[in-house]
């Protein structure tokens, strides 16, 4: 429980905020979000008082997040223990151009560390402790992973993911222990969890039980999944 243990030294009432996207809501809504809930729940039962605020907005990468303002007026309205980045699901991977010649949302690392930094800075202003939410990788069957996918390959024939679920979480994992070398701000290896199921096959708890149908979303499981 990499993220209680974190919040489990302050004897006081504990102020954390969720900042994210539809990882961090689904399966419910953005104005409900679940991740928020099971972390309140999960800190509740470790007899950890705790208020958990959130900022979700479904697509948002870190440079949207950053450019809209609300992190900085959010900041400014109250002091926090703990706030928790959950970035765009690929924007720490190298990504073709074409995914911002499209406007996909996310066009990869550079942003990523330029706005993860950024954002880090304004949290520890704030006085709190930034934690960031290093997720899971697309399921097989998820649309940007399939051959007809127009912004599949860079200009050198090479997939954006590499050649295997593992290359994928390899290169997602390397993103992020970038931005923590440039920021020391700890990882939630949330897609460590994830990747565990995939990788024991344990009886009962198929891989295909954490993803929604649309190969990417977490289910209500994999919700719950998300803060252990």
């Amino acid at each position: 429980l990499i993220l209680i243990s974190g919040f489990s030294t302050a004897a006081k009432t504990l102020q954390v905020l969720i900042i994210g996207n539809s990882f961090s809501f689904t399966p419910s809504s953005e104005t409900d979000p679940q991740t928020p809930k099971f972390i309140a729940g999960l800190l509740e039962s470790n007899k950890i008082d705790a208020t958990v605020d959130f900022l979700t907005h479904p697509g948002f990468t870190l440079e949207q997040h950053f450019n809209s303002g609300e992190i900085q007026h959010r900041l400014s309205l109250k002091k926090y223990d703990f706030v928790v980045i959950q970035p765009y699901s690929i924007e720490a991977l190298e990504l073709p151009a074409c995914f911002g010649d499209l406007d996909l949302g996310p066009t990869g690392r550079t942003k990523f560390l330029e706005f993860g930094e950024k954002i880090i800075s304004l949290i520890r202003k704030n006085g709190a402790e930034p934690m960031i939410f290093e997720p899971w990788t697309y399921n097989t069957g998820h649309a940007w992973l399939k051959n007809d996918f127009e912004c599949l390959r860079f200009a050198d024939g090479k997939t954006w993911y590499g050649d295997s679920l593992e290359a994928y979480r390899s290169r997602l994992h390397a993103g992020y222990r970038m931005l923590h070398e440039r920021t020391d701000a700890e990882i939630i290896p949330v897609g460590d969890a994830w990747w565990s199921v995939r990788r024991d096959r344990r009886p009962g708890v198929p891989i295909e039980q954490l993803y929604e149908n649309d190969n990417y979303h977490p289910t209500y499981f994999g919700a719950f999944l998300s803060p252990l």
